[in-house]
């Protein structure tokens, strides 16, 4: 499948999948000086499931990098 450049995720079948597959991904990291100054807001994510349940838990905070103050927080559950 042509993904276009964006890597094809799929649901690891343990934890030791889930590291190889985070391993993996920090390989296609490309850190640069791609601005000329500092962004004003950061995003952090996690992601993670119960091993053998159908349950999904996700969240999402947006930082004021300046000023340490978190701007939106949101969390989506799925399953049981």
């Amino acid at each position: 499948m042509d993904t276009g450049g964006w890597l094809a995720l799929r649901t690891p079948r343990d934890v030791a999948d889930a590291v190889a597959m985070q391993n993996e991904l920090k390989q296609r990291l490309e850190l640069t000086a791609a601005f000329r100054e500092l962004p004003s807001t950061v995003c952090g994510l996690e992601v993670s499931y119960d091993v053998g349940s159908d349950r999904r838990v996700a969240a999402a905070v947006v930082v004021d990098i300046q000023i340490g103050e978190i701007k939106e927080r949101v969390t989506f559950v799925r399953g049981g």
